[in-house]
């Protein structure tokens, strides 16, 4: 599946806003300021999630390569905190999680839309951290 595919409103709003916006300094257009090709991570034990949580309205999305497994319109209504689940049983060697998440703002009498990205390399055989074996990992960014 295309990336484009994977959240239509985020690559419609990209496509039609190339030259009104420019990706942050440091970021990657597609991947934020995470790294696709970066060590890859273990699947988190609980199917935990973690996030920098939802602090303006909008839809957010989390893809397992062509799966989604949470979606919701409004993740700021939706999802309190910045722990929450999701299931990677779709993902039975490696695969890559996408997270995308639209956030808009009222800022000086407008809207304005924040895209927020994540690309993260998993893997059932990924190896834990020294120290962290006997600690749930939790995807965290």
């Amino acid at each position: 599946m295309a990336y484009g595919q994977r959240l239509r409103l985020v690559a419609c709003f990209q496509r039609r806003s190339v030259v009104l916006y420019t990706v942050a300094d440091g970021a990657d257009f597609t991947c934020g300021f995470t790294n696709i090709k970066g060590d890859v991570q273990p699947i988190p034990d609980d199917n935990a999630m973690r996030s920098t949580g939802y602090t303006h309205d909008g839809p957010c999305e989390v893809w397992l390569d062509d799966t989604m497994v949470m979606q919701s319109d409004n993740c700021h209504e939706s999802i309190s905190g910045k722990d929450y689940t999701i299931d990677y049983s779709s993902c039975t060697s490696t695969c890559t999680l996408y997270w995308f998440w639209l956030g808009v703002r009222y800022l000086k009498n407008e809207y304005s839309w924040q895209v927020y990205k994540a690309c993260v390399p998993l893997s059932t055989s990924a190896r834990r951290l020294e120290g962290a074996a006997n600690e749930s990992a939790v995807l965290d960014f």
